[in-house]
Parts: C-alpha cells; structure tokens; sequence
C-alpha cells in the first residue's frame, strides 16, 4: 500500500487551442497536484504531500494548514461514510495554484453525499457546540466550496484564499444527477 502518487498530465497545445478555452484556465504543471487515496493512511499521506506542495510554491503557512484541515475533514468523512458499502472506492485530489487562491477539488465515487447539506443540518443544532465540529469549521474557513453530484460521482470544489482576510463561505448546490436522468 503506497501513500498516493501524483499523476501531472499534460494537455498538447493544439488540443488547447481546439477547446477554445481562456489561456488561463491551465495552470503551470508546478502548480498542480494530484493525488488518489483509497484509505484513511492515504488521505493522511495526501494531507502531508500537499502541505510540502505548498512550501514548494512558496505559499504561507495558513494556507497550507487550511490545504491540509480540507483534505483530512472531507477525505476522512468520505471514507467513513462512504467506503462502508464493500465495494473497492477511491478518492482523487486536485489542488491547483492560481494567483490568488488556491482551488480543491475532491471526487469520489462513494453514494451520494452532500457535504453542504450536511453542514446545513449540522449548524442548525445548537445543543452540542462541538458536534460535527470539523466540516463545521472548513466549511467556514473556506472562501467557496461547490458540490456536484453527476453520474454517480461527488464532485467538491473548495476555494481557499491566499489572503489572510477574506469573507465567509459561500456554499453552493449545484445538483445531483445520475447518468439515468441525463
């Protein structure tokens, strides 16, 4: 059992050209990591290379730590949740450096599972202040987090601002659509 691996993937550049696509929607290969986890040692593992990814491109100390919390939260309650079903699960990392924030993305292909929804259900009870405490305070920490649920695949979009200031999340449900609806 390995600690993930990363894959860098280059696009040829005709194929660039032929999606018509703005020039900066790639990023320099130095500034992009990917990693796949199939168990809670990995997602450990992943947390640690992507906080050395963060020293390597000169980025601070909070945004590493903030990197690192999202990959541990989400990829833990992924597995908790989701991996208990028998079946063989994996959980495929994406972090990509722009010029001012930092994007995640977590995919995975467990059962459908609304993370912002959760929060939702979650923030709403005020009995047990420390009760879900984790996604409660990476949903707050983070600038922007998407989900998406389409062909049978969560999709999680989490924007981190390279700032020290920045507002509170802002949570979208963007839907959850199976490959039989489409």
């Amino acid at each position: 059992m390995c600690l993930g691996y990363i894959v860098i993937q280059k696009v040829p550049v005709n194929f660039k050209k032929r999606l018509l696509l703005n020039s900066n929607f790639y990023t320099e290969t130095a500034k992009e990591l990917e990693l796949v986890a199939d168990s809670e040692l990995e997602v450990m593992g992943m947390s640690r290379i992507a906080h050395l990814f963060c020293a390597e491109n000169n980025l601070d100390k909070r945004s590493a730590f903030m990197l690192s919390l999202c990959i541990e939260e989400f990829g833990m309650n992924i597995i908790k949740h989701g991996f208990n079903d028998g079946k063989e699960h994996y959980i495929y990392l994406r972090i990509l450096v722009k010029e001012d924030k930092i994007i995640l993305r977590i995919r995975d292909d467990c059962v459908a599972f609304n993370p912002l929804e959760y929060y939702k259900m979650t923030s709403q009870n005020e009995d047990d202040p420390t009760k879900n405490i984790g996604i409660r305070m990476v949903v707050k920490m983070c600038l922007d987090i998407i989900y998406l649920g389409i062909f049978n695949t969560n999709n999680l979009v989490i924007t981190i601002s390279k700032e020290q200031s920045q507002t509170p999340a802002t949570c979208k449900f963007v839907g959850n659509f199976s490959s039989s609806v489409l």
